[in-house]
């Protein structure tokens, strides 16, 4: 995992041994450090809190992102690439990995379209001959989003697909006690 530091032209890359964190320490002159963007395979994060993270809490992080499987990590990709959540800290986004069991992935659901079509041909199947002048029709009586989000459950689109949340989100990790 590269982290980069604000004001300066470090880059730390973690997990380390035990004793390059203390070297770390040693070189940074400081325990904490103000993180501006985390980059960690296909996730990439930018951070816009000035709050100082502590170096163990990085190297926490670290290991966490290098346990998650590759389906894990595309899930969190699709996470924070949506809008289901906010990520202002590191804290925010540890949560994020603790909470991956709160998003399901529809990778075949990727927009809109997708979805008139899926209640073009969910009609057809009922017997109802349902074609895109009918949704028109139907758009200007009903809000259409809600009808498929009601088979689909509350979510946002990703590059990935539809990302259904299927539980809130738990705050598990709140760093540091000030």
């Amino acid at each position: 995992m590269q982290v980069y530091l604000k004001n300066t032209d470090e880059v730390l890359t973690i997990p380390v041994s035990v004793e390059q964190l203390r070297q770390g320490f040693d070189v940074l002159e400081e325990n904490e450090v103000v993180v501006t963007e985390i980059e960690c395979g296909c996730v990439n994060q930018n951070f816009d809190s000035e709050e100082p993270v502590e170096i163990y809490v990085l190297h926490y992080l670290a290991l966490l992102l290098e346990i998650l499987s590759s389906e894990e990590l595309e899930l969190l990709e699709a996470i924070l690439d949506s809008d289901a959540v906010e990520i202002h800290t590191i804290a925010d986004f540890i949560n994020v990995i603790f909470n991956l069991n709160c998003y399901k992935p529809h990778e075949d659901i990727h927009s809109e379209e997708w979805a008139r079509q899926w209640l073009i041909e969910q009609g057809d199947m009922e017997g109802h001959f349902m074609d895109e002048e009918m949704l028109l029709w139907l758009d200007n009586y009903l809000d259409l989003s809600k009808v498929w989000r009601n088979e689909f459950g509350e979510g946002s689109f990703t590059e990935s697909g539809y990302l259904e949340k299927v539980k809130e989100n738990r705050v598990l990790y709140i760093g540091k006690e000030k």
